[in-house]
């Protein structure tokens, strides 16, 4: 025999064995594998899916019979195992047989008799890895309802052609629910050879929302909505906004290619229906950023808008159009005093030189509204005339920062010491009825100076709804300043007793304490309890004490010393002079976060009555009446007054009353008082 041929068959032959050798350790190790993937050990199925990689091919059938198991550790496994397969086949620098091999291992397991979790799982995961030869047999579920969305993903992240045109040949037989979904995955693909079906698609689908989704593709990949179909007069106002939104997209598809000429005219055309002005926004925008010379009239238009005023402004500050400043310069006589403001903050904006020129006579124009704007661009302090004026009778876009500037400047006035003038600032906002929140800080502020002048201005704002707690508030400051302390106190406990709000009463309580009148009263008088003997701090972490009883809560008194843990907690007085009458736990007790304590008080009643408890606690709490649990709450919350209430029956003489009060951290405190059934406070505690 030739020795050359005989040194080839033995190679030959060598080759064979290896291979095969080669095929029984792959085999071998996708055994090993599968064995710790169907572990019963959580700890031995990690290890095995994390080492996973190596085995490559071999191990995609039988780990495929696992994606979709009963037992649910194993198919997290198997599916991490698969995962760890396909980034390995794919890693960098692998061999490109490698990921071919695991492809179409993948792709077996596409066939329906596979369970649909399962194919789900390796459609995700061919779309990492597959090529053009993978493309048909994940085609081929898109017929599948259940699973067609997750084929149209695949083919979208699949690189190539053949997915592309896999894509554009199922719009055809595509169900008009899957047809939206794969003219946007053509689209994110820039898939130009999609252009004729999508568009035959959108002109015979009418008005179907797969209609309008493949005018959507269509517009990404630059293609008008005109060219498609006309705007039409009988399309309704969302198909109006789809429509110039397409048109937009379309535009700025263009605009990214160059196109510029088509996509200047798209964005003018959109920019002209100021009825759509998110729309008009976006393509004023769009002519701004390309440095346009139609940004102008279409901005200039715009600048008595509401809406666009705003972004027609900034477009023409922004857009690289050198022309913008003279047209704005020669529009300032002509325009309407808004457009003349306007223009002053385009000029400055733009650094321009036009400025200068046209500052002396914004600044003698008999419009406030430019006025202060000549004022602000030169850097200079509007006057205070100006700006009141503005406030309480500009336009919607200057009314507010006049507004805000006034106070501002009141403000000032106030912290500069310069009370009287500050005085009469504020007295002129609530004169000019401005907004609520300017007039609620013009209130606070009155209330600061306390200036018997502003007393009446400002409890004649005492019923409005909008401001009578502020309006309250500070009239209750003001009577406290009162020279006649007399008449100060007379008026100021005539305010406790009127239906106002439960801030006005503290404000007017706070006063009376300065005025040195015993404020306990008030708060009995509205049925709170205002003396308590209260026990703590015991434990509370992650709020352990809810529903713990540190000791016999029914046989509770007020007295008896609390033995726990080898320590003894002494009970003591806790008081409050407040309104509402809230006993400071925080204040009373230290350590102070993550605990509890508990508040003992007794009523007494001279025969059986029904009444109402209503109370309030920082954090959660239990109470219990006459030894009987009547309520618990969980968890952090601020104490609101009457923000619980529960029904109880007094029985004629001592009636004890036990609150205990969870903390976690912050505010610690807790009020409660008692009514009849129609909340009239009844006074029955010493």
């Amino acid at each position: 025999m030739n020795p050359r041929l005989y040194t080839i068959r033995i190679a030959a032959l060598a080759s064979l064995v290896l291979v095969a050798m080669a095929t029984e350790a792959r085999a071998a190790d996708a055994q090993s594998l599968l064995a710790g993937v169907t572990n019963a050990s959580a700890d031995a199925r990690a290890e095995a899916w994390k080492s996973a990689g190596p085995v490559g091919a071999a191990a995609i059938a039988p780990l495929g019979k696992h994606l979709a198991g009963a037992d649910p550790g194993v198919t997290k496994a198997a599916r991490a195992a698969l995962v760890t397969i396909v980034a390995y086949a794919g890693r960098p620098g692998a061999a490109p047989t490698e990921g071919a091999a695991v492809a179409a291992e993948l792709a077996k397991l596409l066939d329906k008799s596979v369970p649909d979790a399962a194919r789900r799982e390796v459609l995700n995961q061919l779309s990492l890895i597959a090529k053009d030869a993978e493309v048909p047999a994940i085609a081929a579920v898109l017929d599948e309802p259940t699973l067609a969305e997750d084929a149209r993903m695949a083919l979208e992240r699949i690189p190539g052609d053949a997915s592309v045109n896999a894509l554009i040949a199922a719009l055809d037989k595509a169900p008009e629910q899957l047809r939206g979904p794969i003219a946007a995955s053509l689209a994110q693909r820039n898939a130009a050879g999609a252009i004729p079906k999508l568009t035959e698609l959108a002109r015979t689908g009418g008005h179907s929302d797969a209609s309008w989704e493949c005018i959507d593709a269509l517009a990404r990949l630059g293609v008008p909505p005109i060219r498609i179909i006309p705007r039409q007069t009988g399309f309704t106002q969302p198909e109006s906004r789809r429509y110039m939104n397409a048109l937009l997209t379309a535009a700025e598809a263009l605009a990214a290619k160059g196109e510029r000429g088509e996509a200047e005219r798209y964005f003018a055309s959109v920019a002209a229906f100021y009825d759509l002005p998110a729309q008009a926004s976006v393509a004023l925008n769009g002519l701004a950023k390309m440095g346009s010379d139609k940004v102008i009239p279409h901005a200039m238009g715009n600048l008595d808008t509401p809406e666009l005023r705003r972004v027609a402004i900034q477009a023409l500050i922004e857009a690289n159009v050198p022309k913008i400043d003279g047209v704005a310069a020669k529009s300032f006589a002509i325009s309407s005093p808004s457009g003349r403001s306007a223009i002053l903050e385009i000029l400055a904006g733009r650094k321009s030189e036009q400025l200068a020129a046209l500052l002396p006579e914004a600044a003698a124009d008999k419009s406030a509204e430019v006025r202060i704007t000549a004022a602000a661009v030169s850097g200079k302090t509007p006057a205070e005339a100006d700006l009141l004026e503005v406030a309480t009778k500009g336009y919607p876009w200057s009314w507010e920062p006049a507004a805000a500037k006034y106070i501002e400047m009141a403000q000032n006035k106030l912290q500069a010491g310069d009370k009287e003038g500050a005085r009469q600032m504020f007295e002129n906002v609530l004169n000019a009825k401005m907004r609520s929140r300017y007039a609620t800080a013009a209130l606070d502020a009155l209330g600061q100076i306390a200036n018997p002048a502003s007393r009446e201005l400002v409890k004649g704002l005492m019923p409005d709804a909008d401001l009578g707690v502020a309006a309250g508030r500070a009239f209750a400051e003001i009577t406290g300043s009162l020279d006649n302390k007399d008449l100060a106190k007379t008026e100021l406990l005539a305010l406790t007793d009127q239906p106002v709000p439960v801030e006005v009463v503290s404000a007017a309580v706070n006063q009376l304490k300065k005025l040195g009148q015993d404020t306990t009263v008030i708060a009995k008088k509205k049925g709170f309890i205002t003396k308590w003997r209260v026990v703590g701090p015991f434990p509370n972490d992650k709020g352990a004490a809810f529903g713990k009883s540190f000791f016999p809560e029914a046989a509770a008194d007020g007295n008896k010393a609390v033995d726990l843990d080898g320590k003894s907690y002494a009970w003591k007085d806790a008081a409050s002079d407040q309104y509402p009458a809230a006993i400071d736990l925080r204040a009373a007790f230290d350590p102070h976060d993550n605990v509890c304590a508990y508040g003992y008080a007794e009523l007494t009643a001279a025969a059986e009555v029904p009444v109402l408890i209503q109370f309030g606690s920082d954090d959660g709490c239990e109470l219990w009446i006459n030894g009987e649990k009547k309520f618990e709450v969980n968890g952090g919350r601020p104490m609101i007054m009457d923000g619980n209430r529960v029904e109880a029956v007094l029985k004629p003489g001592v009636n004890k009353v036990l609150i205990k009060v969870l903390q976690g951290g912050g505010t610690w405190q807790y009020c409660l008082r008692v009514t009849d059934r129609e909340g009239k406070p009844l006074v029955m505690a010493p």
